[in-house]
């Protein structure tokens, strides 16, 4: 067997478990939530300091932001992993 043809053998289930191991960390990280609020933003609003709140909110945003951001990007890689392990296959 070529290693053309190793590769063309072993790279879709390769690509297809990586798929797998994408979807299984984006439902994870949904499982988890979103971001929690720090102490020091309790502690702000306790306080009514309202830059330190406002500092603090709209970093606990971008955390939040981020967070979507990964989940999305892990479904797309997955998806683009599943494509490219379908279209690598053998042809019969």
């Amino acid at each position: 067997m070529s290693s053309g043809g190793l590769v063309r053998t072993l790279f879709p289930p390769f690509m297809f478990l990586t798929a797998l191991a994408m979807v299984v960390v984006a439902f994870g990280l949904l499982a988890f939530g979103t971001p929690d609020i720090s102490v020091d933003l309790h502690q702000a609003r306790a306080t009514n300091d309202e830059l330190f709140k406002e500092t603090l909110e709209s970093d606990l945003a971008y955390r939040t932001w981020i967070h979507y951001l990964r989940i999305a990007g892990l479904f797309i890689c997955a998806i683009v992993s599943i494509v490219v392990g379908f279209v690598s296959m053998k042809q019969r």
